[in-house]
């Protein structure tokens, strides 16, 4: 949770952290529409909101709805103060839903993924550290995603996840366990 001007630059130190640089300069990025500047300039605005709505500032109306607007014109749907550092977003073009109840640290996410509650606000997912969801995946209910997991492109996820697992399939099962 993003409490002060200190956190917030850490967050977003680490969230641009996980992308490559890039030769061009940042102008010439934004103008052309780059599709990295675009997932960055998202990440940025939704950082600031999280952190301008724990802090009660006076501008977190503002931050709110810059946020509410961008999630419109990328169709990447994101929850505040639900992902921990280190959020990398692949592509945003097929639309990407996060409504988890936390998100743990380097959390990759691509286009096409839901991640839901179903039901009540209390069964949604909660995801561990370093985990990834790939191409078209998709998680709903009250259920866990364990730590250094790969959810596989297309699979449907409807039961906890162990640590150091990779699920692939619909309904989702282990496919293999990743020796650390």
């Amino acid at each position: 949770m993003i409490l002060s001007r200190r956190d917030l630059r850490k967050y977003i130190r680490a969230d641009f952290s996980r992308y490559p640089l890039l030769r061009l300069p940042f102008i010439i990025r934004w103008l052309i529409k780059d599709e990295q500047t675009r997932v960055k300039h998202y990440i940025w605005v939704m950082r600031h909101a999280e952190y301008a709505v724990n802090t009660g500032s006076i501008t977190r109306h503002l931050w709110v709805l810059w946020h509410k607007r961008l999630s419109n014109i990328y169709r990447v749907y994101i929850n505040l103060n639900s992902c921990g550092k280190g959020l990398r977003i692949i592509h945003i073009g097929g639309g990407i839903y996060l409504n988890a109840n936390k998100v743990g640290v380097n959390f990759t996410i691509t286009t096409g993924v839901v991640i839901g509650k179903k039901g009540t606000n209390e069964h949604r997912p909660v995801i561990g550290d370093n985990v990834n969801f790939t191409l078209g995946a998709k998680a709903y209910g009250k259920i866990f995603i364990g730590d250094n997991s790969i959810v596989a492109p297309n699979t449907v996820v409807i039961k906890d996840v162990p640590p150091n697992s990779i699920v692939s399939g619909v309904p989702g099962r282990i496919i293999k366990t990743i020796n650390q």
